[in-house]
């Protein structure tokens, strides 16, 4: 049974790209049809959470199932409070915020059981060399879409969101360049994918890229790998380019720094929301980083202040107070969580990432070798958990989440097992 759930999950991963244009299809332009690729999304949910739900009680590991069922109670506990205290109380917008929320940990566990990373790397290559080609003829054809709103540069392809595609196709470019170290058709993949993180424009796709290039070029020719001239092309090129990329030239320009949006007239008159835009305004290179992301996180703190004691444990919800205005989140993952779940639901959310890095870092003491393999995918995973913090875009995005969930369970399944005598050096 696990080996055909392993094939299922082959072909989920090729289809992730299909999923990802479906869904940005159908929110640019309003066709309902082709909003498919959530509705997948949601069965894996689904059936995943199911699967493994079962799976555990029947093992009858109780500190595991503990740790998959948290989520869920926060979810449970946010959804209740909130609806009888938030108003207005956008019942669909909520849960749908709760699926993306699980979404990660739900993958963990799928992973965990039903998954070996390393026989997935080829499946994901393939997935990334989609991604990257449909950049290339979206860019080719003059019909992607911009990055930014206002003056910035950069595409999107045809894809959604700027950051979320971003982060997406770096977790993609890290399992490429370690298959295209078997196969060289891999390099096309590699190629598309830092060409549509080039085109990209945001601090995200081009930063990632450059950082994974170097990180990888500098291993393999630390250890002296056969197969490194191409890696080190591929790095002098983005390097040399660089100066004429979409990012660069932002950051040049005076527009790139994010507008404020103003205040809606029911916004909280606290004195923390009245200094927010006046300290933002002053400082240029803290809105260049964030992106005026702080600027929306003070007004989310200054609405937690005036909630009940209920919901600040267990959370306000999706985008806190939106009252009378669009909800937004804050973007920035941590701070996303704690709002919404609240100081309890907010532990209880994080605790299969908590696991699985200590996992990871229990491991990390008894390992006698430190290859490419796992060496790649530890630089993904802490860059991983950097955008989370900054920029967000990975936990609460199912389509970035996904491949930081498998990168995550592919580093923490490669090292050795702290149970047992058995140390891996590969």
């Amino acid at each position: 049974m696990s080996g055909r759930y392993r094939h299922l999950l082959f072909f989920y991963i090729i289809l992730q790209p299909l999923i990802d244009l479906s869904a940005s299809l159908s929110e640019r332009f309003g066709i309902q049809w082709l909003s498919f690729g959530s509705g997948l999304r949601l069965f894996f949910l689904l059936f995943g959470g199911i699967i493994v739900f079962f799976k555990l009680l029947k093992d009858g590991n109780r500190s595991l199932f503990i740790v998959f069922v948290l989520p869920f109670i926060a979810v449970c506990l946010m959804l209740a409070v909130n609806l009888v205290q938030k108003h207005p109380f956008y019942f669909a917008d909520e849960l749908q915020f709760a699926a993306k929320s699980v979404y990660y940990a739900v993958c963990l566990f799928v992973f965990h059981f039903f998954l070996d990373t390393k026989r997935a790397v080829k499946p994901v290559t393939v997935a990334a060399l989609i991604y990257g080609l449909s950049f290339i003829m979206a860019i080719a054809t003059h019909t992607g879409f911009p990055s930014y709103n206002f003056n910035g540069k950069g595409t999107t392809g045809w894809f959604y969101a700027a950051n979320e595609i971003g982060a997406t196709l770096a977790f993609l470019l890290c399992f490429s360049l370690l298959y295209a170290q078997k196969r060289e058709w891999a390099w096309a993949a590699v190629l598309s994918v830092l060409m549509a993180m080039y085109a990209i424009g945001t601090k995200t796709a081009f930063l990632s890229a450059l950082c994974l290039l170097v990180l990888a070029t500098g291993y393999l020719w630390f250890k002296k790998v056969k197969r490194k001239w191409g890696i080190l092309f591929l790095t002098i090129l983005f390097i040399g380019t660089a100066p004429f990329s979409p990012f660069i030239q932002n950051l040049r320009h005076p527009a790139y720094i994010p507008p404020l949006e103003p205040e809606p007239q029911t916004a909280p008159s606290s004195e923390v929301s009245e200094k927010a835009p006046h300290y933002l305004e002053e400082n240029p290179i803290l809105r260049r980083i964030f992106s005026s992301r702080t600027y929306y996180f003070e007004k989310k703190l200054a609405d937690y202040h005036d909630v009940s004691p209920l919901r600040k444990w267990f959370g306000m919800g999706y985008a806190g107070d939106y009252k009378d205005h669009q909800p937004k989140l804050v973007e920035m993952d941590v701070i996303d969580l704690w709002i919404g779940y609240g100081w309890i639901g907010v532990i209880f959310m994080l605790c299969p990432l908590a696991v699985w890095l200590i996992g990871v870092i229990r491991g990390y003491r008894r390992w006698k070798k430190l290859g490419f393999y796992r060496w790649m995918l530890t630089v993904t995973v802490l860059l991983g958990l950097g955008i989370s913090v900054i920029s967000g875009h990975v936990l609460f995005a199912p389509a970035v989440s996904f491949f930081f969930s498998l990168a995550l369970h592919g580093v923490k399944a490669s090292l050795p097992n702290v149970e047992d005598g058995n140390v891996a050096t590969k």
